[in-house]
C-alpha cells in the first residue's frame, strides 16, 4: 500500500509533536528532581505533622541515624523525617546540581565524616505556593555570601537548621552511608 505525501506530512508533525511533548516532561523532571520531591520540599501532605522547634545534633549524631533498607522514589515522609535539626558544622565544598539546588558537603570540626544539606532553588514551579519559599530564598541568598572559587566557602562554623531527609544513596559527593541529609535548610548563618 503506496502513502501519499500528505500522509507522510502528517505523519512528521505527530512524531515532532510527541517529541516535543516527552522533551517538556523530562525537562520538567529533570529541571527540578524527582525523587521524593514532595517530601524533600516540605510540599507532602506529612509536612504539617513536622516540628519545627530545632533539636541541636551533630554529624557525626546524624549519621548513624538507622534507614530503611529500601528508598523508593515515592516512600513517604517517616520516622525522623518529621525532626527539625540544628548543626554547627563546616562546609567542605559544594556543588550547583542540575535541578538549581545547592548540595553542600558537611562536617563537624576536627571530623572526616560528611553528611549532605541542600539548599533549594525557589524559582522551580513547585514551590511557587510553597509555604516555606521565603525561607529558601533567604537561606539562598545568605549562602551565597560566602561562595568562593573552585566550589569551596569561607572557612568557618555554619549554623543550619533544616528537615531530616534520607536519599537513596548513588554517589552522591559527600553523602553519607544511611543517605542521610538535611534537605531542605530552612536556616543558615555564618557564626565564626
Amino acid at each position: 500500500m503506496r502513502q501519499t505525501p500528505r500522509f507522510y506530512a502528517k505523519l512528521i508533525l505527530v512524531i515532532i509533536g510527541l517529541t516535543v511533548l516527552c522533551s517538556l516532561f523530562s525537562f520538567q523532571e529533570e529541571g527540578c528532581g524527582v525523587d521524593r520531591r514532595l517530601v524533600k520540599t516540605l510540599n507532602d501532605t506529612d509536612a504539617k505533622k513536622i516540628s519545627f522547634t530545632a533539636m541541636r545534633t551533630d554529624v557525626s549524631d546524624m549519621v548513624k541515624f538507622k534507614c530503611p533498607e529500601k528508598i523508593s522514589r515515592t516512600l513517604p515522609r517517616f520516622g525522623k523525617e518529621f525532626n527539625f535539626y540544628q548543626l554547627n558544622c563546616t562546609i567542605k565544598e559544594y556543588r550547583k546540581e542540575e535541578d538549581g539546588d545547592y548540595h553542600l558537603v558537611l562536617q563537624d570540626a576536627g571530623d572526616t565524616t560528611t553528611m549532605v544539606g541542600e539548599i533549594l532553588n525557589p524559582t522551580c514551579d513547585d514551590l511557587k505556593n510553597n509555604p516555606h519559599l521565603q525561607d529558601y530564598i533567604k537561606v539562598r541568598a545568605e549562602f551565597e555570601k560566602y561562595i568562593l572559587p573552585k566550589f569551596k566557602v569561607k572557612g568557618g562554623y555554619y549554623k543550619l537548621k533544616g528537615v531530616c531527609f534520607f536519599d537513596k544513596v548513588h554517589g552522591q559527593l559527600g553523602a553519607a552511608k544511611n543517605g542521610v541529609e538535611l534537605h531542605p535548610i530552612l536556616s543558615f548563618t555564618k557564626f565564626k
